[in-house]
């Protein structure tokens, strides 16, 4: 897992995405198993799978 969590806000900043539009993106994350939540009202992290599928992407990208 990644140390560097975020905020539901410092998130919200980063992709322009407000409230439910943005919750609604962080559940799909967390149903998958790509992002974890501290704490009930935590800071949120990405897990190794993610992680793992974010370079994947990013080499994907590279190739285009």
């Amino acid at each position: 897992m990644s140390s560097k969590a975020q905020s539901f806000s410092a998130l919200s900043e980063l992709t322009g995405l407000r409230g439910g539009n943005l919750l609604f993106h962080i559940q799909k994350l967390q149903d998958h198993d790509l992002i974890i939540q501290r704490h009930e009202r935590g800071d949120y992290m990405i897990t190794n799978k993610g992680f793992n599928l974010l370079m994947l992407l990013a080499e994907f990208q590279k190739q285009l």
